[in-house]
């Protein structure tokens, strides 16, 4: 009888929350839009090609895909459609073009006027940042689509990949769930007595700033076969040559002297590296690998 009453009273786990249908006024299937900033980049005005599959609902997730140095938003998100098709997410891909986004304002986030030369450079205030685009980006279409999505994913390829691993230090407190740094020519260390660009010296970055960095979840990314010394693109000075002479081997180099970092400041030390096997220098190999973890 014990038994019996046992079962009687079992509860039945709620459903899972069902997402309602996206309002498609404004965005709907594959297409792009005109993303304007807020002051003081309201002149810089940035292309943003999206896809929506059609099972996404209000709860979708949404990936926002940074291009590299070829700036080709389009490529990153039609690469992508298929997979997001099958794994159903929404994919942003801004296009930050060279005109309006050379290398210090896309690379290196236009965190100084001259990134290149930060000892003698003025440090930009935080809404010049390029990195500043991101999250207003994500509103705005969220808004549009009238989604509940509270987070976004982040995933950047080689020069994208420069641009994610360098927001996330720079912006810690950004609203992302996971973020990819797949195949960055060089990198920013977590080093204050190297200045920027290839560390941390004469930027703002602060101690309590790193240990909310190493608590998210970032994943730096390579592909196996991305060891071309010789690589189109591949930066070549003392700086960048320090941290290796490949993609793969910087890669590896960053990441470790991140987790020294963190272990120095006794941070909870969330980020991870991976190796995409057979994988060179490949925005689409690199990402599905990336999209794999990100949505199972």
């Amino acid at each position: 009888m014990a038994a019996v009453l046992f079962s009687a009273c079992r509860v039945t786990p709620p459903s899972p929350p069902q997402g309602q249908p996206l309002n498609a006024a404004t965005f709907s299937g594959t297409g792009s839009w005109e993303f304007v900033p807020a002051e003081p980049l309201d002149d810089r005005p940035i292309e943003v090609f999206y896809h929506i599959p059609e099972d996404a609902n209000t709860l979708t997730p949404i990936l926002i895909t940074f291009h590299g140095n070829g700036r080709d938003g389009d490529y990153s998100r039609d690469a992508l459609i298929n997979l997001a098709n099958q794994r159903n997410f929404i994919v942003l891909a801004p296009t930050y073009t060279k005109e309006l986004y050379p290398t210090n304002r896309y690379h290196l986030g236009n965190v100084f006027d001259d990134g290149e030369e930060s000892a003698t450079s003025a440090l930009n205030p935080t809404s010049e940042w390029t990195y500043s685009t991101v999250e207003p980006i994500f509103y705005e279409f969220t808004i549009a689509v009238q989604s509940e999505a509270k987070w976004f994913d982040l995933f950047g390829h080689s020069a994208g990949g420069q641009f994610v691993h360098r927001m996330v230090q720079f912006m810690p407190a950004m609203n992302y769930r996971k973020a990819v740094a797949a195949a960055s020519g060089w990198y920013t260390v977590p080093d204050s007595t190297i200045p920027f660009p290839y560390g941390t010296q004469y930027t703002p970055i602060q101690f309590y700033q790193q240990l909310d960095y190493f608590s998210r979840d970032v994943l730096i990314l390579v592909g196996e076969d991305d060891t071309d010394e010789n690589s189109a693109g591949l930066r070549h000075t003392p700086e960048a040559d320090a941290q290796g002479l490949n993609r793969f081997d910087r890669a590896h180099f960053f990441y470790g002297e991140s987790a020294l970092r963190a272990q120095q400041i006794q941070a909870d030390f969330n980020w991870d590296l991976q190796v995409s096997p057979g994988v060179n220098h490949s925005y689409l190999g690199n990402a599905a690998y990336a999209i794999d973890l990100m949505y199972p």
